[in-house]
């Protein structure tokens, strides 16, 4: 099954679970219309668990989002289901290998129902809030990091500044608009999804710059840690994290074509200057796309981590394009690393002014669940700082 056909078995189940909503609102649940549509919906999870071993279901803001992609219908299913889900408090639905009819036709039966009980998990149908992965904010007195943390944040440390080289080297050849070795940059993100974010605050991961021609390298090693940091708190792992990882690394290769004199002007840019920068968006996504076993979303996250949740931004795409969520975690993580980087052309920003304009841009540049992940997310313990 391929990616889209996987994505249309998950919109027809969807699909067919708002019919049965429907229905139960007229029939109970032993009519032939109601036990029809829930059979429907059963066949096409059937379908998607013959292929994997889980599929999540995630509602951020009101997209439903699957493996990274946001579900797209021109009818009302999607608001219907992100109603219900909201009624039941339900932002996040895994359902495992091993389902059957009765245990899914008693998962329906309780988001349709008007009664505010909540929907119970069971072995093979996971429900839940997004946020119940971060942590929230303590307001005690940060502890003293004990021997094993601060031994964790050491080996991760090297692994960072190894993986900063790496991307040098592969940032050098991208220049010479040769192919990069995918291999390479697998490495990278699976060390990375191996070794951190076990708990520790991602700001403690954090690579600091040690001359202007070292940001993009530092950069991008600090947007994946981020970026990666987002989606493991949202509920992405596997395969899809390590993705996500992929795109995070990659999101700026387009500035690689660039020139550096404009990059790093120290004075304001002309416009001509700025409309040369921002064609590294579509020049990135256009190289990623030349490129070998690199996945598609690496492709999206180049062209999108400058369109705002509103659709303005760049490149311009109209104000109904709505970016990837990853795209999105992206941008948000970009904009964090260079408000507290020091470059020729602007000093760091303090923390607090960075958390403040992170907050001012919620709900236009910045998708506010999403900022209400990351918030959470570097304000946990134990803390890096």
């Amino acid at each position: 099954m391929t990616t889209t056909q996987s994505m249309q078995s998950v919109l027809q189940l969807i699909i067919n679970l708002t019919a049965a909503f429907n229905s139960l609102q007229l029939y109970a649940k032993e009519h032939p219309q109601t036990k029809n549509y829930i059979q429907k919906a059963f066949i096409e999870l059937e379908k998607i668990l013959s292929e994997r071993y889980e599929v999540t279901i995630i509602l951020v803001g009101n997209d439903v989002v699957v493996s990274n992609r946001r579900l797209v219908s021109q009818k009302g299913h999607l608001t219907k289901f992100v109603s219900v889900l909201r009624h039941k408090n339900v932002e996040r639905i895994t359902f495992t290998t091993g389902i059957d009819i009765p245990d899914f036709t008693r998962f329906t039966m309780d988001l349709a129902s008007k009664e505010n009980q909540m929907v119970e998990s069971s072995p093979n149908i996971k429900v839940g809030k997004v946020e119940l992965r971060v942590k929230a904010k303590s307001t005690d007195k940060p502890k003293e990091l004990d021997d094993q943390t601060q031994e964790r944040l050491h080996d991760i440390g090297k692994l960072r500044d190894q993986s900063e080289d790496e991307i040098r080297s592969l940032y050098e050849i991208a220049k010479t608009s040769k192919p990069i070795h995918f291999q390479n940059v697998e490495k990278i993100i699976t060390a990375f999804i191996n070794g951190m974010m076990q708990g520790l605050n991602p700001l403690g991961l954090l690579s600091s710059l040690k001359s202007n021609d070292e940001y993009t390298f530092t950069h991008v090693i600090n947007v994946c840690i981020l970026t990666m940091s987002q989606a493991k708190a949202l509920g992405f792992k596997g395969s899809e994290l390590h993705k996500i990882g992929i795109a995070s690394v990659l999101h700026d290769s387009g500035k690689l074509f660039i020139p550096e004199e404009i990059l790093n002007k120290p004075e304001g840019l002309t416009s001509e200057e700025r409309h040369i920068i921002e064609t590294h968006t579509v020049r990135g996504a256009e190289y990623i796309m030349g490129l070998d076993g690199i996945p598609k979303l690496a492709v999206i996250g180049a062209l999108e981590h400058h369109i705002h949740f509103d659709g303005t931004g760049y490149p311009n795409l109209g104000r109904t394009w709505k970016p990837n969520i990853v795209s999105q975690m992206i941008t948000i993580a970009d904009m964090f690393d260079a408000m507290r980087s020091r470059r020729v052309y602007m000093e760091p920003k303090p923390h607090d002014l960075i958390i403040k304009i992170l907050k001012e841009d919620t709900g236009t540049k910045l998708n506010p669940l999403l900022v209400k992940n990351f918030l959470r997310l570097i304000e946990s313990n134990p803390s890096g700082e």
